[in-house]
């Protein structure tokens, strides 16, 4: 009997999981996110207590505690921060988009060609920075990061955002809410 329940709980789990990474903007999937992380402590404790094989679901959802490098690169033109980066970064005052995202993500997955190509076509012109949420969860709280993925624009040194998208954009979008808020 436990044991259909855990497979219940997984399956609910996963269901709920899907849900909230298909519509991160929806105020149903803002609203689940804590459940979310509930029943995800629930289904690890269900599979540990009756012995279960290891869930891959879990082991995704598992944020990973590694640091990131200073100078390693997602994608062209690209840079993977942490939180200490981001504050240089916006101090420095020139045309800044950040990313916040999380491997777990799929909309944030899609954003990643869709940035790449935007970096490529505007070069040095604007600085490109992705924040792993799971990783930089004050920064991400601090900010009011709250669906992924998030874009802030920042610009001339201010925290203040000049703009704030959540959700996908297309890279014909990004380039030209980048021209005008932050290239003029």
């Amino acid at each position: 009997r436990l044991h259909a329940m855990a497979h219940q709980a997984v399956g609910i789990c996963q269901r709920e999981s899907a849900a909230v990474d298909m519509y991160p903007d929806l105020p149903k999937a803002r609203e689940r996110r804590p459940v979310r992380r509930l029943m995800l402590i629930a289904a690890g404790i269900f599979a540990g207590i009756l012995s279960l094989p290891t869930l891959s679901f879990l082991a995704a959802a598992r944020p990973t505690w590694r640091k990131i490098s200073v100078h390693r690169s997602a994608a062209g033109g690209i840079t993977l921060a942490t939180a200490a980066e981001l504050e240089l970064a916006v101090e420095q005052g020139g045309p800044l988009v950040v990313d916040f995202y999380a491997a777990w993500c799929g909309p944030c997955q899609m954003l990643v060609p869709e940035l790449a190509e935007v970096a490529k076509r505007l070069g040095d012109r604007v600085t490109i920075l992705k924040v792993d949420t799971d990783l930089e969860p004050d920064i991400s709280t601090e900010l009011g990061v709250e669906a992924l993925p998030t874009l802030l624009f920042f610009r001339d040194g201010s925290w203040t955002p000049v703009e704030r998208i959540e959700g996908y954009v297309t890279r014909d979008m990004l380039q030209e809410i980048i021209e005008e808020k932050l290239l003029t």
